[in-house]
């Protein structure tokens, strides 16, 4: 190698033993060193006088301004998710906060609306139901035998039997409505005392009267009960009587 690119070397090993060369210069003297023992040696030497010029440096105590002075060039801390969510409502214009005050009213007013909608469906099915059973009762009292029978406890009302043809019809006044979640169950009495269900039916608050109409299957007769009872069961209808007793009516 020649001797003039020994000296551009040569002029990088100061540098190189305080650490201040650039990466790309100092690869290339690295390279250079393991090939020239004269080049090794003087690093050798600038080496050891950098390391006693920081050793003779006697240590000293950074000002007491120059913590103030690095925090406040830190980055400032992030807020939290709460800082974050109320400085945007800060930013919210007063027409984008109506908006969206006017968008929750109208949600809210289309949930009522729905709920509105399905008391009314369910009102409506219910009167159908009562018309279809006043109509039967109509019908039983043109039939020869068809029977009244006042209620002996509870609630006041009547029932319209026929046996023969194996139709009833009860009729309650002012029953107020079940509980939430519960009907009214019709329970047919045997001689034995043994209950079977003659249906549910509900009652609407306010009517002057109600009126169920009897369920039975065709194989059982009414002539093979002696009376009738209504207690208050869980929506659809129990097994067997679980609640409060509320009428009875005996054959």
């Amino acid at each position: 190698m020649s001797e003039k690119k020994d000296d551009l070397y040569r002029d990088d090993l100061a540098a190189y033993a305080l650490g201040t060369l650039d990466k790309a210069d100092a690869n290339a003297l690295e390279n250079h060193l393991k090939k020239c023992p004269e080049c090794r040696a003087e690093l050798a030497a600038f080496t050891e006088i950098s390391e006693g010029l920081l050793l003779a440096i006697p240590p000293k105590s950074p000002p007491a301004s120059l913590k103030g002075k690095i925090a406040s060039q830190l980055p400032a801390p992030q807020k939290s998710f709460f800082g974050d969510f109320f400085a945007q409502l800060q930013n919210i214009s007063f027409f984008q906060a109506a908006t969206a005050a006017a968008f929750v009213f109208l949600i809210g007013m289309s949930l009522y609306s729905t709920a509105q909608v399905r008391q009314l469906q369910q009102q409506q099915a219910l009167l159908t139901h009562y018309m279809e059973v006043e109509q039967s009762a109509v019908a039983m009292l043109a039939y020869p035998n068809t029977e009244t029978i006042l209620v002996s406890e509870g609630i006041a009302g009547s029932l319209l039997i026929n046996q023969e043809r194996n139709t009833a019809v009860l009729f309650t006044w002012h029953m107020p409505p079940a509980p939430t979640g519960m009907q009214y169950q019709i329970w047919l009495i045997g001689e034995d005392g043994e209950r079977v269900s003659g249906g549910v039916y509900d009652a609407l608050a306010g009517e002057e009267y109600t009126s169920a109409e009897i369920e039975l299957e065709p194989e059982l007769g009414l002539a093979s009960f002696i009376g009738l009872g209504v207690t208050i069961e869980p929506m659809g209808g129990s097994p067997h009587p679980t609640g409060e007793n509320v009428l009875r009516v005996d054959f």
